[in-house]
């Protein structure tokens, strides 16, 4: 079993070809992302939504409509 800690998830998640490379050789069955690790992620996003919204953010808050 492989947990993903939180950088080397957000990694992943942005990307890097390096590190998704290094996931896609591990089976899916063997991977594994801890609860907290979820947490820390949600609670970054949040916060950063949160500053965007006050305008003291450096992300843009965009709408999405299909």
């Amino acid at each position: 079993m492989t947990a993903f800690d939180t950088d080397v998830l957000t990694e992943i998640l942005q990307g890097n070809a390096s590190f998704v490379q290094r996931a896609a050789a591990i089976p899916v069955r063997e991977q594994a992302v801890p609860a907290i690790v979820i947490e820390e992620i949600m609670r970054g996003r949040l916060n950063a939504i949160r500053q965007a919204e006050a305008g003291r953010g450096n992300i843009e808050i965009v709408e999405f409509w299909e």
